[in-house]
């Protein structure tokens, strides 16, 4: 809940009030490390939680045009901003086009601290502290396994492909607009190319059966290679 000072400030209703809270939170603590002297040395990163709230209309925000929000594996649910600031690591403006997930933050913040990773435990994150500094290094993801609400897998990032095998739309919006754009797309599995159709309105599977065949080979192998988590 929002302090009552904060309520009613933007022409967003409660989603805006609480875009305009989070932007002044954050412009504090960006303040205080310039003042500190410690904004060159200090790794900031700013992202979020995957995929707006649809079913609470206005006040839930919206991820158009990507499709869908949270709880779906579409890129409304899993695709969210990422913004890195570093001055004396990073140069202003850089722009990484590549697959990086929250789960690469780890070994990351590892190497860039000096920490080595222990021998013989399999982390599923890979360390991206050469590309942040110059995007133009080799990338270290190329793929990326995409798992529902219950760890099932779901699919697959393959460059600009992506497989998904079983999803879901997220709780409806009551936008009308987004309804609209979420069109049922038959029975699966998916295959989007989201260089030319961000908002994953046309199934090319059936167009492109040799590239459906090798993802799902290929989501599959590195699905059977992740280790089993006991309860």
């Amino acid at each position: 809940m929002l302090p009552s000072s904060s309520q009613g400030k933007s022409a967003g209703g409660a989603y805006g009030d609480t875009i305009e809270e989070l932007d002044h939170a954050v412009g504090l603590v960006l303040s205080y490390l310039d003042k500190s002297g410690l904004s060159d040395n200090t790794f900031v990163i700013f992202t979020s939680d995957n995929g707006p709230w649809l079913k609470k209309g206005d006040d839930g925000g919206h991820a158009q045009p990507l499709r869908s929000g949270k709880g779906s594996s579409y890129e409304g649910g899993v695709r969210v901003p990422c913004v890195m600031k570093m001055p004396s690591r990073i140069p202003a403006g850089t722009v990484y086009p590549g697959i990086l997930s929250t789960i690469d933050l780890l070994p990351t913040f590892a190497a860039m601290s000096g920490v080595k990773q222990p021998e013989g435990q399999l982390i599923d994150g890979v360390d991206f502290s050469a590309v942040i500094s110059d995007p133009s290094q080799p990338a270290p993801r190329t793929e990326l396994l995409i798992y529902d609400s219950t760890s099932t897998l779901s699919g697959l990032r393959q460059g600009d492909w992506k497989l998904l095998i079983n999803t879901k739309e997220s709780q409806k919006s009551k936008d009308a607009t987004i309804q609209a754009k979420s069109k049922p797309l038959g029975p699966g599995p998916y295959l989007f190319n989201l260089k030319d159709d961000i908002g994953e309105t046309t199934n090319l599977a059936h167009k492109h059966p040799e590239k459906l065949k090798t993802m799902l080979e290929l989501a599959q192998k590195l699905d059977a290679e992740l280790p089993v988590l006991s309860e």
